[in-house]
């Protein structure tokens, strides 16, 4: 999956979508994580935006270089580092953790 030209991610295929053609993609928060260097594919750079404790979690809104935002949800503890908001920071998706769907918005049909 493509998003722009500055993000790309591979995941696993799914049926009734068109190659080429626009997707909803799907990835849970907290599936995503935090990495120190590229270990592999699905490696992206991100801004951190803004960061919201929520008990034992911690919220990361992030923003892609193409300008998308995703969300990232991790424990609260000592073993994942405290990022504030404007750091540049590493975050890797495992393919079968995304799914794609047909676009959330259709484009209005013209009248004739």
């Amino acid at each position: 999956v493509r998003a722009g030209a500055q993000v790309e991610v591979w995941c696993a295929g799914e049926g009734g979508l068109t190659l080429g053609r626009p997707v909803t993609m799907i990835i849970r928060p907290e599936r995503i994580r935090f990495v120190q260097s590229v270990e592999s594919d699905n490696c992206l750079q991100a801004r951190v935006e803004e960061v919201v404790f929520v008990g034992e979690l911690i919220r990361y809104l992030l923003r892609l270089p193409s300008g998308e935002a995703i969300v990232l949800k991790c424990p609260n503890d000592s073993q994942v580092p405290n990022y504030a908001a404007g750091d540049r920071v590493l975050v890797r998706i495992e393919p079968e953790d995304i799914r794609l769907l047909p676009p959330l918005h259709s484009q209005p049909k013209e009248d004739a």
